[in-house]
């Protein structure tokens, strides 16, 4: 299971936690798999062979030698490295508020939480609480510019052109721009295997899905169906079991 499935099941997880009942996604555009046999074949792969032997053996690694405070420290700083691309992508829709939210969590995470490293801001005040990373790809949804193709890639999972080509341009703003290969291949991995880490406790549930490629696929366009209409997804520190239930029978049912 690559970087970008894991990242599906826990906004899945998330949404369904958010909400008092299942949500179905108001934002008028058909979900397209016109390649739906070929990215049956590399969700397999990347589901029962990249996942297992790879992803989740490195995922215990991590969780079982570095300490808790070692890896939020590690997640507050790719956070933080994110907060100029959201002030920008927030601002280029119009919201200034929200572009000066992360603004303060920028300045102070940066000044005060050694780079990023402490997220005091989230400590300060409950408005300037961590909250997912604003792409080009969501101000893309924002203004309702269609997904284009679903492809399924080796390691990196669901993939269309909006979200994850649009996401590119994110690259061009600071500090991504100062970025080399190694430095942003370095946060990908952090970010992949934390979030990974996160999901292991519910390996056990997920499995139980009738069609695993249809959970993620669905999970993949009903999270950024949210994040383009800019509903707040904030990660909890406990999932209970019966969150992961529940979403899981929505999506199959």
């Amino acid at each position: 299971m690559s970087y970008q499935i894991t990242i599906l099941v826990f906004a899945g997880i998330f949404l369904t936690g958010c909400m008092s009942a299942p949500v179905k996604s108001e934002i008028p555009v058909e979900h397209q798999d016109p390649l739906e046999g070929i990215n049956r074949t590399i969700f397999n792969w990347n589901y029962s062979i990249l996942d297992p032997y790879i992803m989740r053996p490195l995922a215990l690694l991590w969780r079982d030698t570095l300490p808790i405070p070692i890896r939020h420290g590690l997640n507050n700083v790719t956070s933080n490295l994110s907060e100029p691309s959201s002030i920008v992508n927030y601002l280029l829709e119009g919201n200034p508020y929200k572009a000066g939210l992360h603004f303060s969590r920028l300045l102070l995470n940066t000044l005060l939480g050694m780079g990023g490293l402490i997220d005091l801001a989230s400590m300060a005040n409950v408005e300037l609480a961590k909250e997912e990373h604003r792409t080009f790809g969501n101000t893309l949804g924002h203004y309702e510019v269609c997904y284009g193709t679903y492809i399924v890639i080796p390691i990196y999972g669901g993939f269309t052109p909006r979200e994850d080509l649009g996401k590119l341009v994110d690259y061009f703003y600071l500090p991504y721009s100062w970025f080399t290969w190694w430095m942003s291949a370095g946060q990908w991995f952090v970010e992949g295997i934390e979030t990974r880490a996160q999901l292991l406790d519910y390996d056990d549930i997920t499995r139980e899905v009738k069609d695993p490629y249809v959970f993620m696929r669905e999970a993949y366009f009903q999270y950024h169906d949210f994040l383009a209409k800019d509903v707040s997804l904030a990660p909890k520190d406990h999932l209970d079991e019966s969150v992961m239930q529940n979403i899981m029978s929505e999506i199959d049912s």
